[in-house]
């Protein structure tokens, strides 16, 4: 099985004060490819996405747990995101008994919020 993922990240983080961020990123999601032979069987993905994603977040590096100033360290974080995945999948099918395409379609908006903790490294 061979598999191939792309997805482009672009992000910015603004430090304010001693110890919050903000941060915004946005990327092109990205799906695997594959072609899948066993058996007598061949599978191959043809697909068309177009699809994103773009994200905020209010950063709080937790001054008595870090020894450094924001950027680096332990943090609490309130997020929103906004999803919108557009995908349009055809598999292949080749093999004796069977040769024929299935089609599938994903167009959808998800919106995300929430509150999570995490620990970025400074080089």
């Amino acid at each position: 099985m061979i598999f191939e993922l792309w997805s482009p990240l672009f992000g910015c983080e603004r430090v304010v004060g001693y110890s919050q961020a903000f941060s915004v990123s946005v990327d092109v999601l990205g799906q695997p490819n594959f072609i899948s032979e066993s058996g007598g069987l061949t599978v191959s993905r043809k697909e068309k996405t177009k699809g994103f994603n773009v994200s905020i977040d209010h950063r709080f590096y937790l001054a008595a747990e870090n020894h450094y100033h924001a950027v680096h360290g332990l943090y609490i974080v309130p997020y929103c995101s906004f999803n919108h995945p557009c995908r349009q999948n055809t598999r292949v099918f080749d093999s004796r008994l069977f040769a024929g395409n299935t089609d599938a379609l994903l167009d959808i908006n998800i919106r995300t919020t929430g509150v999570e903790p995490g620990y970025q490294f400074a080089f």
